[in-house]
């Protein structure tokens, strides 16, 4: 200044002086902070984390560095989709929607003030719904490092807080085990070892440390072995200390063996991440699944379809009209298969092989039916649905009567079966029978009526060795069997009904008697009932028909035969239970130039296998029998001969016209060097009266 100034002095910098002045904003340098923690009450499972449903606390704190006190200041805090149920705000905030407003806070210079407020943590929100942002929205005076209410994240007057979140999920697969198919049909049955794979993964974006994982094992389910890395107490499995990386999948396993019986809840096994270090935004973990559409658990079973097996045997065809079942008659078999549930099942078969007795006729009803193999292909069977097949069959003879039929197939579990195993006792096996009537006996004796008078006369021998056959109502053959040593044959266990009898004689036999009359030979007709006795169907013949023997013309045929037989007590004695001499050369021999000795060989046959043998057609005149030429064949000793000679030769036999010779038997008991002859008869009591009639 030109002038002297006597309280300044001007230029010297001074602040103290009249002659400097300075100006300015007040200045007010805010930040902004802010925390996130469980409310008091609010942790709704008591595991001291933040789970979806708990209630947290927001907690703002504003915070003044000076140099001026702020007075006035406004705060925003927009909240997220994440959280709901703003309650709480201290310090006279308002929420208008999701946004949350403080005005006229004070906050003095190096001081700070706290506001918060309380809301209820959302489930099923991104990530991001979870970060919560506010912002000093307005202060009185200048913020040398940040702009109030410009919703900038890198400024110190606005802060998010929100929890560490790590999204986890849990898979479980079920398989059968590596060598635990036990009857190696690749399929789950009742005692089988099966393999659970639990897989956890985090879709982060944080990473898991410290993860645990349970899996109560239900009672379908017993052994529990190869556990990986898990701990077993009862029936419970756990796994602790999983680290699970963002993006990471850990694989859990172990094995068990399936139990059988138990309700179907019983083979759901059921896993759940039991804890997590962080926040999971689709799942609380351990909370057994209360919330439905989390992610954090699974349950897997096989599938499973509970098959029952019924049959019912019905009369179809009453060929006799006698209202029993029996020979003839016709019967349906009724399979019905009902599926319990709860899955469909697949691939079912069941096996029925007609007993024996029947006769597969045709079938009907669903799938398809095989009667060689017995095998019904079903297929597939939905819950609560019945297949049902008939099977029609001919009552064709006696026989067991039970039919028995089984599931062999399904590709489901069945819990309280297992397909195919043979056991009757399970509910997917199932017979069928009807009463087999009291059987009745039918039979008696072939014979030859020597003198043809069509009357079984004492000495008349049996004939052996014949076909017998006995046919139904419907001419079908029933059973067949074969004249014993004696003549005789029998038909045990016959059902009651009509019958026929039929002979196949030797060829040269003429009928002489026939129950039912020789007008229709070889053939007897008969009807039995329950528990009858039918043992007189005696059929006759003779090596001439009944006209020549009764009253021969002059140039009438005849024959000669009978039997060599082994007399084995070399008694000379023919006795009923010595058996023949079979395949032993006999020759039949005439004197034809009369001079009185019989060397002209008329004839030679073999002796059958009950010894006996037979010459027919043969003119009236003498003829003589020689055994092997004259010679006891070899191994034999002669004991009995028709003229007591014992010269292997018979005495001249004069044949009549129309006469038959069947007595020229021959006896040899075999050398001593060649061993002693054991034996004797067993017979068909028929009566039951224990004597040998």
């Amino acid at each position: 200044s030109p002038n002297f100034d006597p309280d300044s002095t001007p230029g010297n910098g001074s602040t103290t002086e009249d002659d400097n002045a300075s100006a300015g904003p007040a200045i007010s340098d805010l930040s902004l902070a802010k925390t996130l923690a469980l409310a008091v009450g609010g942790d709704l499972n008591g595991n001291g984390r933040i789970d979806i449903g708990d209630t947290v606390t927001f907690t703002l704190t504003v915070g003044n560095a000076g140099p001026a006190a702020a007075n006035g200041v406004s705060v925003t805090d927009s909240v997220p989709a994440g959280y709901t149920n703003i309650s709480g705000i201290t310090n006279a905030g308002t929420a208008n929607g999701r946004t949350i407003t403080w005005n006229s806070l004070n906050v003095a210079a190096s001081g700070a003030t706290q506001v918060s407020f309380n809301a209820i943590v959302a489930g099923g929100q991104p990530a991001s719904a979870y970060l919560n942002y506010a912002e000093i929205a307005s202060s009185p005076n200048f913020d040398p490092d940040s702009t109030p209410g410009n919703n900038s994240t890198t400024e110190d007057d606005n802060a998010s807080a929100g929890p560490v979140i790590s999204d986890l999920s849990l898979a479980k697969a079920l398989a059968l085990a590596v060598g635990g198919d036990v009857n190696g049909n690749g399929r789950i049955d009742v005692g089988d070892t099966v393999t659970f794979t639990l897989t956890v993964s985090n879709t982060g974006p944080a990473a898991a440390n410290g993860v645990s994982v349970t899996d109560p094992v239900p009672t379908g389910y017993t052994n529990i072995s190869g556990i990986s890395g898990g701990t077993l107490s009862g029936n419970t499995i756990t796994w602790n200390g999983l680290n699970v990386g963002v993006g990471g999948a850990n694989l859990l396993t172990f094995n068990a063996v399936v139990a059988g019986s138990q309700p179907v809840n019983a083979y759901r096994n059921y896993a759940e991440i039991a804890s997590s270090p962080n926040f999971d935004p689709d799942s609380t973990p351990g909370n057994n699944g209360s919330s439905p559409g989390e992610d954090d658990d699974d349950a897997t079973r096989p599938a499973i379809s509970d098959l029952e097996l019924t049959k019912t045997v019905a009369l179809t065809v009453d060929a006799d009209g006698n209202g029993a079942i029996t020979v003839g008659d016709s019967v349906t078999y009724t399979l019905s298969v009902t599926n319990s549930g709860p899955d469909a099942a697949t691939n079912v078969e069941v096996t029925d092989r007609l007993p024996t007795g029947t006769r597969f006729l045709g079938s009907n009803g669903a799938g398809v039916y095989d009667p060689l193999t017995g095998v019904w292909a079903i297929g597939s069977i939905g819950n609560g649905s019945v297949a049902i097949l008939n099977l029609l069959a001919l009552v064709t003879g006696s026989g067991e009567y039970i039919n028995r039929a089984e599931v062999t197939g399904n590709s489901s579990l069945d819990p309280d079966s297992t397909p195919g195993n043979g056991n009757p006792g399970e509910d997917d096996f199932a017979t069928a029978t009807f009463p087999s009537p009291l059987p009745a006996v039918i039979g008696n004796r072939v014979w030859l009526d020597e003198n043809g008078d069509g009357r079984q006369d004492a000495g008349e021998p049996g004939l052996p060795g014949l076909s017998v056959a006995l046919r139904n109502n419907l001419g079908l053959v029933v059973a067949t069997t074969v004249t014993d040593v004696q003549g005789r044959y029998v038909f045990p266990n016959v059902a009651p009904g009509d019958y026929s009898i039929t002979i196949a004689p030797s060829a040269g036999l003429n009928p002489t008697y026939d129950p039912n009359g020789i007008g229709s030979p070889n053939t007897s007709s008969i009807s039995v009932v329950a528990n009858q006795e039918s043992l007189d169907n005696d059929f006759g013949y003779n090596w001439v028909t009944p006209s020549a023997s009764s009253n021969p013309t002059s140039s009438a045929a005849g024959a000669i035969g009978d039997q060599l037989w082994i007399d084995a007590n070399g008694d000379g004695r023919q006795q009923s239970n010595e058996p023949g001499l079979s395949g032993v050369s006999v020759g039949l021999y005439r004197d034809n130039d009369g001079n009185g000795t019989y060397e002209t060989l008329a004839a030679a046959v073999n002796t059958d296998g009950s010894g006996r043998y037979v010459f027919t057609g043969l003119t009236p005149g003498a003829y003589v029998i020689a055994v092997n030429g004259g010679i006891a064949p070899a191994g034999y000793v002669q004991t009995g001969d028709p003229d007591a000679t014992l010269d292997n030769r018979s005495a001249p036999l004069i044949l009549a016209p129309g006469d038959v010779y069947v007595n020229a038997d021959f006896g040899y008991r075999p050398q001593a060097d060649q061993g002693a002859a054991v034996g004797d008869r067993v017979w068909l009591d028929a009566n039951a009266d224990g004597i040998q009639n």
